[in-house]
Parts: structure tokens; C-alpha cells; sequence
């Protein structure tokens, strides 16, 4: 009695995964390619003025805007808790984040500045383009752009900016 029912049971499931269509086993469990495809990044004020400032830089100099990333913002964001973390302002680790840009991406380079103790949109991308390698990112030949601002405890602000061409 137990053999005919594990029987039936084995026959009914059977039945029900071949039922399927190609159509229903995709609308069940869609095929996800690429786990980044569905990552989002909620940008603050001052990181959309950083963006707004760099852009309109860069359009007085006939260069294109840059479109904003959210992958480059999650990988600033995760080198901002970093360097809150460790209490320094360095570039630790860039080569995994430009991995992970690259392999995310169709990018085929990957820059970045960084900044800290400054207190405003203005003040920062200031600084940067008055840095010559800060500058040279910032009108570099990208297409894309990564942000990432925080504050630390004390009520400081730490920047990453990530810059991708493809």
C-alpha cells in the first residue's frame, strides 16, 4: 500500500513539472543573468549636485555629460564606509571595485577621487579641478559616473566618485 502511493505521488509531480510550458516556468522563475541588472542607488541632494556641477564643467568644455551609474554609486558608497571605517581618505581596494564595474559593464576604464572634510557640492568638485589628477578624471573621456557621499559620525563628509568609459 505505501509503494502504490509513494507511486502515485512520484507520477502526480511528474505530471505537474512536465505540464509547464516554456512560458510558465519563466513567468515562476525568471532567469536573472547579471544580480546587478536589478540594483538601484537612492542619490542624496548633494550627490545630484555633484553630478550637476561636474556636468555642467564639463559642458563648457564641449565635453559630453555623464549619465549616473548606480553599480559605481553602490562600490563609492562600500569605499566610504571603508574609509569612515579605517579613519583615512585612500583609494584601498580600487582595483576590485574597477573589477566589479568592469564585469558588471561594458566599461573598459574605471577612475576615481575621493575627498573628505568638505562641506558642500561646490567645495569638493572645487577641489578636484583644482587638483591636476583630480581634473584629469573629471574631464577625462568617460560616459558614465558613480557617486557616493557620507557623513560620518562627527558630521564629516566622505566622497568617492567613480568615473567608466565604454
Amino acid at each position: 500500500m505505501k509503494l502504490n502511493l509513494l507511486k502515485v505521488v512520484l507520477i502526480s509531480l511528474t505530471y505537474l513539472m512536465l505540464s509547464c510550458s516554456k512560458e510558465e516556468i519563466e513567468t515562476i522563475a525568471p532567469e536573472v543573468t547579471n544580480e546587478n541588472e536589478f540594483l538601484t542607488y537612492d542619490y542624496t541632494t548633494i550627490e545630484e549636485e555633484i553630478l550637476e556641477l561636474i556636468n555642467d564643467h564639463r559642458s563648457t568644455l564641449g565635453l559630453s555629460t555623464l549619465e549616473i551609474m548606480d553599480i559605481a554609486s553602490v562600490e563609492a558608497q562600500k569605499h566610504n564606509e571603508h574609509m569612515i571605517t579605517n579613519q583615512e581618505v585612500c583609494h584601498d581596494y580600487f582595483f576590485q571595485r574597477e573589477r566589479i564595474i568592469k564585469e558588471a559593464t561594458k566599461a573598459t576604464n574605471v577612475s576615481e577621487n575621493v575627498a573628505f572634510g568638505y562641506n558642500n557640492a561646490a567645495s569638493v568638485v572645487n577641489a578636484w579641478l583644482n587638483s591636476p589628477e583630480h581634473k584629469k578624471n573629471l574631464e577625462g573621456d568617460h560616459t558614465y559616473f558613480g557617486i557616493s557621499v557620507i557623513q560620518n559620525t562627527e558630521g564629516r563628509y566622505y566622497f568617492t566618485n567613480i568615473f567608466i568609459a565604454e
